[in-house]
């Protein structure tokens, strides 16, 4: 895996002397089994981490808002324990936060979301039986939970629990999807004393409602988490209209309407001669959805929660196969998503006439549906 250690040496020439510490993390855990006939593990998980982070410490305005977290870049190996799932190498961007308990002793939270390369995907042939993992480039997602003590000015020691996730977003299948629980220790060495943090300072923003626009393109793959593997991949097509509103300096909510149709929807119902002549109009899908944004300068975190008010298609699927699977009929109604936006101009300066684009990973009632890609306009 050469390219790591290409990766590691990129984020030291950009950030050695500006970055506030490095940490480096070793775990054990293991993986939660979440379907019939999935890849059994011979041993615990095996896992490494080194991180460099950067404190905010107030030098944008929206910093202390978010009580000065660090900005950090991970690389993440993990050894399965399993011959199916065998390793991956992940690199994530992601936020960390600490609360002081005393002078030497505090509690720190970090989440990130990236990409995750594995080298034993699903194979037909040569490795049938790894239904988590479908595809080599999957999304990664981790959070942590743990400890920190202050062993001297430069170094702190940690324990930590946490929680490693992987999917494909429904682009390859199969793609059931991996959870890896896991405990551990580590070492954070700061390479300058740390300065000053500047004061909170209150700002004002813009409390009115602004109309968006944005049309999106999703990607996957027909058929459920490992049935029709080695499907096409089908376009659909997103559009959706909301109003959006701050409530404070960093959050902002958005709630509206969005209208999708899936190519691979109506290519099956040509392709199995169902639902004529209304295959086309059962294609689309409708929903009215709430969502909310964490704003970071020209970076926002966005999270959203829909319920479907038109979705033809998969509830006669679900009525016609599975009419007794409570959360298959959950799925007829609930949608969710979680992404990334970069704004064109920074969103604590200007709030109208801004350009956006977004990438997401959206999903029904929690199972991975597609991988989004959008732009959009706020009036």
């Amino acid at each position: 895996m050469k390219w790591t250690i290409w990766i590691f040496a990129l984020m030291l020439t950009l950030n050695i002397n500006a970055q506030s510490n490095i940490t480096i993390q070793t775990a054990l855990g293991a993986i939660s089994a979440i379907y019939p006939n999935f890849p059994k593990s011979d041993k615990s998980t095996f896992s490494v981490a080194v991180q460099l982070n950067k404190q905010w410490r107030g030098n944008k305005s929206w910093h202390s808002y978010y009580r000065y977290p660090t900005l950090g870049l991970g690389i993440y190996y993990l050894e399965s324990g399993s011959g199916a799932l065998g390793q991956s190498v992940a690199l994530c961007p992601q936020l960390g936060f600490k609360q002081s308990i005393n002078g030497k002793l505090s509690l720190f939270e970090n989440g990130g979301l990236g990409l995750a390369m594995f080298n034993k995907p699903y194979n037909e042939i040569n490795n049938p039986q790894n239904i988590a993992v479908g595809s080599k480039l999957t999304a990664f997602a981790t959070a942590q939970i743990g400890f920190i003590y202050q062993y001297n000015s430069k170094l702190n020691i940690l324990a930590f629990g946490g929680l490693m996730h992987y999917s494909n977003a429904h682009v390859q299948l199969p793609n059931v999807g991996l959870n890896v629980f896991n405990g551990g220790i580590g070492v954070k060495y700061f390479f300058k004393n740390n300065s000053s943090l500047l004061p909170d300072t209150t700002k004002h923003f813009d409390k009115k409602w602004h109309f968006n626009l944005k049309v999106a393109l999703g990607i996957n793959e027909q058929g459920s988490s490992i049935i029709a593997v080695n499907g096409p991949k089908y376009p659909i097509y997103i559009a959706s209209v909301f109003l959006a509103r701050k409530f404070s300096y960093i959050n902002k909510v958005q709630v509206g309407v969005e209208v999708m149709r899936n190519m691979g929807f109506y290519d099956f119902m040509v392709a199995q001669k169902l639902y004529a002549p209304k295959q086309k109009q059962k294609s689309y899908t409708a929903h009215v959805f709430a969502g909310h944004e964490f704003l970071m300068g020209h970076v926002s975190l966005l999270t959203l929660a829909g319920i479907y008010v038109y979705n033809p298609f998969y509830k006669a699927q679900h009525d016609l196969y599975y009419k007794d699977d409570f959360k298959g009929a959950l799925k007829n109604y609930v949608t969710l998503k979680l992404g990334l936006q970069f704004y064109l101009f920074n969103t604590h300066n200007k709030t109208s006439n801004q350009c956006y684009v977004g990438s997401y990973v959206k999903t029904n009632f929690g199972q991975a549906d597609y991988w989004e890609n959008a732009i959009g306009f706020q009036f």
